[in-house]
């Protein structure tokens, strides 16, 4: 028999599908005065499609910055158990959100969820998962003023993160001027992406007590991974024909990207503006070719550029926490990201 993720302190992390079924299912079924609901109708309408999402495979990197942000603030392996999972419901639920604001087709393998049980519920099942984060903060045993914290810093990170989501999803790439694009694109980046890793960090830190400089390095540290990888995601769309697909999602919504970004540094105006009507006048049989012109104009520096930034962070880090075992770990994870984004 599985423990209770509330009870088996420092074994390891359950699973997001343990926490559901073992922390909030009950929670929902409670919800209700007596006779109550059967638990089947919630597993209809609710609990049975964020387990739909949460049981696919996933990257759980968020997760791994908590537990990694933990052992660096000096918690020892292993933070209380359903505290690395509370950021990755945050994320699953946005996932939601965001694949019904792109009419995604799929998610981690199987149809978007809004494709599974339409936007109605969908939107509502994003939504949930977000408040039950704010649940499960007050069943990770942690004294009451770290969680506190932790509240906060999550409503402060969601309040952001749906700042950064409206940049994404109202700014149109082709009606900026060049000296806006950069702009827009760091501060739709810092608000939508960073947060949420800069949380993760913070969240190992409060989770291991840690003082106020340590919990400011770690922040430090998520905030500069997230823009990192985004920025590695980003070109990974436009130079790996197998993410073609993420490519000619941003181009035909017009998004602001970050190799949008940077071509905005690079280019001059006539350029910068030729690009710009391409993307305006492209059909989306013309999507492709546009994707392989900007990889090419892009070339290697861009990926350097994103990975440099990647390098700097780690080196900030590593000297707040000189010599420290986890950073051999933080030096395999960044590794391999690197390695995943092409």
């Amino acid at each position: 028999m599985t423990p209770s993720p509330r009870l088996a302190a420092r074994a390891a992390p359950p699973d997001l599908v343990t926490v559901l079924d073992e922390l909030l299912a009950p929670m929902v079924a409670a919800a209700c005065p007596e006779p109550g609901v059967d638990p089947e109708i919630w597993n209809r309408v609710l609990v049975g499609f964020a387990r739909d999402l949460l049981a696919r495979p996933g990257k759980q990197l968020r997760g791994r910055v908590v537990e990694l942000a933990f052992e660096l603030a000096g918690g020892g392996v292993g933070p209380p158990p359903v505290v690395a999972q509370l950021v990755e419901l945050v994320h699953a639920g946005s996932l939601i959100v965001d694949d019904i604001q792109d009419d995604a087709r799929w998610r981690r393998g199987g149809p978007a969820l809004h494709r599974v049980c339409g936007t109605a519920l969908a939107i509502n099942t994003g939504n949930w998962l977000y408040f039950a984060a704010y649940h499960l903060i007050g069943r990770a045993g942690l004294p009451d003023a770290a969680a506190l914290e932790i509240h906060q810093r999550l409503t402060r990170t969601m309040f952001h993160s749906h700042q950064g989501q409206a940049l994404d999803l109202a700014i149109d790439v082709t009606e900026l001027r060049q000296r806006e694009v950069a702009v827009l694109a760091d501060a739709a980046a810092a608000l939508k992406t960073s947060e949420l890793m800069r949380f993760a960090a913070e969240l190992g830190g409060l989770a291991a007590r840690a003082p106020a400089p340590v919990i400011g390095s770690l922040a430090r540290f998520g905030a500069a991974l997230g823009i990192g990888l985004q920025q590695l995601d980003d070109l990974a769309g436009l130079r790996d024909p197998r993410r073609r697909d993420k490519a000619r999602e941003d181009l035909a919504g017009r998004r602001l990207t970050w190799p949008w970004a940077y071509l905005a540094r690079a280019l001059d105006e006539v350029r910068f503006a030729k690009l710009q009507r391409r993307l305006r006048d492209a059909g989306d049989g013309e999507l492709d070719a546009l994707a392989t012109e900007l990889a090419e104009l892009l070339g290697d520096e861009a990926r350097r550029r994103a990975c440099a930034r990647l390098d700097s962070a780690r080196a900030e880090l590593a000297a707040a926490f000189p010599g420290h075992a986890a950073l051999a770990r933080v030096d395999a994870e960044l590794a391999r990201l690197e390695r995943d984004a092409g």
